[in-house]
C-alpha cells in the first residue's frame, strides 16, 4: 500500500508516510501560529441559556416586587394620633364587579396613617383586584422614635 500523497510504499495501512506526515504536521503548526490572536470563542449553548434563565428570573422578582422600608423619615413625634374609624354601610349599596370578582361593600373606613412597608404582587392570587398591600400605624407606632426600635418585615401578604 503507498502513500495517498506521494505514492511511497509505507506498508502499514496508515494513508501517509512518514515524510508526509512530517509535512502535514508542521503545515497544521504553521496554520496555528499564523491564526490571529484575537480569535473569540463563543460559549456553549448552555451557558447562553444559563444566562438568560437568570436575567428572566431577575425580572420576574424585580416585576413580583420587594417589601421595602419607607426611606422617608419623619421628625420624632406622633403622625397619625387618632385610631382608624369603620362603620358598617346601613344603605344597601349596590356590589360592583371588577374583572372577574365581584365586590360587596360591607363598611366604610376613616383614617390617617403612615405607610410603614408596601408591598407590589404582579402574579399572586387575587392580585388583579389587591396588586398591592401597605403597612400602616397610627398612634404611638406613627413615631420615627418607635419605628428605628421595631423590625418590620414581609411575608407573602402578611407583614411581622
Amino acid at each position: 500500500m503507498g502513500c495517498y500523497l506521494c505514492n511511497a510504499d509505507i506498508g502499514d495501512g496508515q494513508g501517509l508516510c512518514r515524510s508526509c506526515f512530517e509535512k502535514r504536521k508542521a503545515a497544521r503548526m504553521m496554520r496555528r501560529q499564523q491564526a490571529p490572536a484575537s480569535r473569540v470563542s463563543i460559549p456553549p449553548k448552555q451557558v447562553i441559556i444559563g444566562l438568560l434563565l437568570v436575567l428572566v428570573l431577575v425580572i420576574i422578582a424585580s416585576m413580583y416586587g420587594f417589601s421595602i422600608r419607607s426611606s422617608l423619615r419623619q421628625p420624632p413625634g406622633v403622625w397619625a394620633a387618632d385610631d382608624p374609624k369603620q362603620d358598617p354601610i346601613t344603605n344597601e349599596k349596590r356590589p360592583w364587579r371588577t374583572g372577574q370578582y365581584t365586590v360587596y361593600p360591607l363598611a366604610r373606613f376613616d383614617m390617617s396613617a403612615r405607610v410603614l412597608l408596601t408591598a407590589r404582587y404582579y402574579f399572586a392570587s387575587a392580585a388583579d383586584v389587591v396588586p398591592l398591600d401597605l403597612t400602616l400605624a397610627w398612634g404611638q407606632l406613627s413615631d420615627q422614635r418607635i419605628v428605628d426600635r421595631i423590625n418590620f418585615s414581609h411575608g407573602y401578604r402578611y407583614y411581622f
